[in-house]
């Protein structure tokens, strides 16, 4: 592979350009200083000054920064305060965002390292998730699914379980069709077939899911 150089007067334009970016600061809504010319923290002010206003999609896009860091430090209470609001507001994405988070909080058994501050709340996680599913996002009924399947919430019902893995996949959504791929393979809550197995592995796996391909691998099908 051949190195690149930067000649001295290109250097000069670019350290130019730079300074020209950068030279104007301003502050975030925590009131530290930042450069206007990152394009993540002036998005991360534009959203907040939005969101601050009612805007329902600034709010679930403003919570998305705080939850992954995104043009400000990441702030799991501030994600959840702003999906909250968003989630009042209606938003299915915003609803289903809350009950990842319930469901992924600490309980008695999460190591230190693995703490994230945020107690593990299967009940709030059911509730939130139920309201997105009855939007039709696809994504939370796959997230019912599992609710169903390891009783998060609720009592294991594996055939619950199948049926909302099934209406996740027949939405689109490639974890649905990954999960009801393996209930047919093991027979969990539903009568196992080897062929119904394959046929929704391989669209989850045409579509980029890769614990699909992996699982066909391990088990030597597909």
């Amino acid at each position: 592979m051949k190195h690149s150089y930067i000649t001295p007067l290109l250097s000069s334009v670019l350290l130019f350009s730079l300074l020209s970016c950068s030279s104007t600061p301003d502050k975030s809504p925590d009131g530290s200083l930042v450069s206007l010319g990152d394009s993540k923290q002036a998005l991360f002010i534009s959203l907040h000054a939005a969101a601050k206003k009612g805007d329902t999609n600034s709010q679930l896009r403003l919570a998305k920064c705080y939850d992954f860091g995104e043009g400000t430090a990441k702030n799991l209470p501030q994600a959840i305060s702003w999906y909250t609001k968003a989630a009042e507001r209606g938003s299915a994405e915003a609803q289903d965002s809350l009950g990842s988070i319930y469901i992924s909080g600490d309980d008695a058994k999460t190591s230190a390292k693995d703490r994230i501050g945020i107690p593990r709340n299967t009940t709030l996680a059911l509730q939130w998730y139920k309201k997105a599913a009855a939007q039709g996002y696809a994504p939370a009924y796959n997230n019912l699914g599992l609710c169903y399947h390891n009783g998060d919430g609720v009592a294991v019902d594996e055939k619950s379980a199948v049926q909302y893995y099934r209406i996740a996949a027949e939405k689109g959504n490639v974890d649905g069709a990954y999960n009801l791929g393996r209930c047919y393979f093991h027979g969990i809550g539903v009568t196992k077939s080897l062929s119904n197995a394959l046929e929704w592995l391989r669209k989850a796996s045409a579509q980029g899911q890769q614990d699909a391909a992996g699982f066909m691998r391990d088990n030597m099908i597909g």
